[in-house]
């Protein structure tokens, strides 16, 4: 039974990310990785610390309270 529980929680997940695709949305990691990073400098001549940024400043809708840069 636990199985099919699984399987049902898994299938509604599935169905949820699809709804999401439908609508042109995506779900994004929450700070960039570093492959994203590297694609980024690849494509444009920023800094790295440029790049994180910006992905905070797109995927938070603003610039106020991006966190400062850790490497």
């Amino acid at each position: 039974m636990k199985d099919l529980q699984l399987s049902n929680h898994l299938e509604e997940s599935l169905e949820m990310l699809q709804a999401l695709n439908e609508e042109g949305l995506m779900i994004v990691p929450a700070i960039p990785t570093k492959q994203m990073i590297q694609a980024a400098k690849e494509l444009c001549n920023l800094s790295e610390a440029d790049i994180r940024r910006l992905y905070f400043a797109m995927t938070s809708f603003a610039d106020e309270g991006i966190p400062p840069i850790t490497n």
